[in-house]
């Protein structure tokens, strides 16, 4: 079975040069006529439309996330860095922290010494510390260690630690 658009071998050759110009022309004619009306099916055909409005949202929608990427890696790139540094900080201040929470807490041992010291000389304790041993005798109590010695004591050791060599003295 012959094909449609093949040409037909049985048929005898134009004469003239004119002949065969004519038939050709009329070949080409009719293959452009076919062609444009394939064509305006295709530009009519509604699931073409929509495939390809499809594939340009797609498109744009592709170059959307590519940029919005872009953006989240180097964002992403910014806070790797940030917390690198943070991370660096962090080491340095807990390598001192320790000596610097010592310090802190010598300093504040240091300013309650100090005021104990300072209420313990003041002649208001003073009488005050007279008038309870007066009626401790008069109620015949015995004698025990009060919170001011128990006081004393511990400021006693706190002084003696922080005499230790290879301590720092702030006085």
């Amino acid at each position: 079975m012959p094909l449609r658009n093949a040409p037909n071998r049985e048929a005898p050759e134009p004469a003239s040069a004119e002949e065969r110009n004519r038939l050709l022309l009329a070949k080409y004619e009719d293959l452009q006529r076919r062609y444009n009306e394939q064509l305006a099916f295709e530009e009519r055909s509604p699931l073409l439309q929509k495939s390809e409005q499809r594939y340009e949202e797609l498109l744009r929608e592709h170059n959307t996330l590519r940029h919005e990427n872009g953006l989240l890696e180097r964002r992403y790139a910014e806070l790797q860095r940030r917390t690198a540094r943070t991370e660096e900080r962090l080491a340095r201040i807990s390598a001192n922290q320790p000596l610097v929470d010592a310090e802190r807490l010598t300093t504040w041992m240091r300013q309650l010494d100090d005021g104990i010291q300072a209420l313990l000389r003041s002649s208001r304790y003073r009488a005050g510390e007279k008038v309870g041993k007066t009626l401790d005798t008069v109620l015949r109590r015995p004698q025990s260690k009060t919170s001011a010695d128990h006081l004393q004591d511990v400021l006693r050791e706190f002084r003696a630690w922080a005499k230790k060599p290879g301590k720092k003295e702030d006085q």
